[in-house]
């Protein structure tokens, strides 16, 4: 990936992850950060599924009304 993909792709996850937020003002370094921490972590770990991390933790039980 070259490293004006890898900013494309950490400036729109830190928007999200802002935006998810509440888009707190004053914060968007602290998202670009974590985007980029996020996005780091990833990629060192290709094989951890991005869907079934965002559901940990696992032990969490299933609501059903």
């Amino acid at each position: 990936m070259s490293d004006d993909t890898n900013e494309q792709e950490i400036r729109e996850y830190a928007y999200r992850l802002w935006q998810e937020a509440g888009s707190p003002d004053g914060q968007e370094t602290e998202f670009w950060h974590k985007a980029k921490h996020l996005i780091a972590e990833r990629d060192a770990h290709p094989d951890v599924d991005a869907a079934s991390e965002e559901s940990f933790p696992a032990s969490d039980p299933v609501n059903h009304m």
